[in-house]
């Protein structure tokens, strides 16, 4: 059995897909793997053209320095350059949709996507997060078996619910007393956040987004702590996410379901298998207000929906991910 592995992180910023691969490192070793990280990049203030070429040249050094390794090497689509026959490689496939992105990050998209299909026949596993991704890239000629899902994974923990005191005095502290609140997410273009707060913008509701704000909208934003993020959906009456690309899964979304919350969202991707599997409602941005309005008007609804939510959600833990994870490695 392989013992040694190597994990090659583009970046360790804090997405979906980058903290995905943060619990694979840690699930394998604690399936007593020794995991080695390797980092490519590190500077933040680097433009896209100098980060491209950072990455090439670290990825080239790191194929020489394992030369005849006999090692694991998990990489995702933006790393695999320079495979080698003798290493055993392990592909995470997040999510592929370049039509959603501007143009300089379309053909880097297209790019690595046509490096990752050149090389299939070099790749011993492509890990998939939803059963959505498998079945789109069997049509594009990978091998059943040449696959894995293995869902996104989530420490319980974490989400667990939080007494009504605090949550009241989250609500004080944010001036979101008065009314509902629907969290829309991270304010981002290809995250459909603008066009939630349009289809919204006049519903008697307190509409609230989080984190680094990528596009400027005339709602509160918050930045926030893990903990307070968890008090901001657990307060929240319904979480709206009308993501405008194909998701790999939507880690806000399960979430928002661990928290008990109810989730209207788009569908698009691999969440259209997070939704309906938890009993979520799935709409087009024509259908948003109406189905926002009527939810709303109706607790129990939202009430039932954040209970299926959370049984459908909390399925997916740390313990079930670390067994695929060790399954896929042994299977080698």
């Amino acid at each position: 059995m392989y013992k040694k592995v190597y994990q090659i992180l583009l970046n360790a910023k804090g997405s979906g897909g980058a903290i995905y691969e943060q619990y694979v490192t840690e699930v394998l070793k604690k399936s007593h793997y020794n995991v080695e990280e390797v980092t490519l990049i590190e500077k933040k203030s680097a433009s896209k053209i100098e980060k491209f070429f950072t990455v090439l040249q670290k990825l080239k050094y790191f194929s020489t320095q394992i030369k005849n390794s006999h090692a694991v090497v998990i990489r995702n689509l933006a790393t695999l350059f320079f495979l080698k026959k003798s290493d055993k490689e392990i592909v995470i496939f997040h999510h592929y949709d370049p039509q959603s992105y501007p143009f300089l990050i379309q053909w880097f998209q297209k790019m690595i996507y046509f490096n990752f299909k050149r090389n299939k026949n070099k790749i011993d596993k492509v890990v998939v997060v939803s059963q959505y991704w498998k079945n789109f890239l069997e049509e594009e000629g990978f091998k059943r078996d040449q696959m894995s899902v293995i869902y996104n994974a989530f420490d319980r923990k974490l989400y667990k619910q939080k007494a009504q005191n605090e949550i009241n005095t989250f609500k004080k502290k944010y001036g979101l007393t008065s009314k509902p609140i629907v969290y829309i997410g991270n304010p981002q273009t290809i995250k459909g956040t603008s066009k939630v707060y349009a289809l919204l913008k006049d519903l008697d509701v307190h509409l609230v987004t989080s984190g680094k704000v990528h596009i400027s909208l005339p709602c509160l934003n918050l930045t926030l702590s893990f903990d307070e993020y968890i008090l901001l959906l657990q307060s929240s009456s319904l979480v709206v996410l009308m993501s405008q690309f194909k998701e790999g899964w939507n880690r806000v979304a399960h979430e928002a379901m661990l928290c008990k919350t109810a989730v209207i969202g788009s569908g698009k991707g691999g969440m259209k298998e997070l939704l309906q599997g938890g009993g979520q409602s799935i709409c087009t941005e024509e259908e948003l207000l109406c189905k926002v309005k009527i939810l709303l008007s109706n607790p129990e609804q939202l009430q039932k929906m954040g209970e299926d939510g959370y049984e459908y959600a909390k399925q997916f833990t740390l313990e079930v991910f670390q067994e695929g994870w060790s399954k896929c490695l042994k299977n080698l």
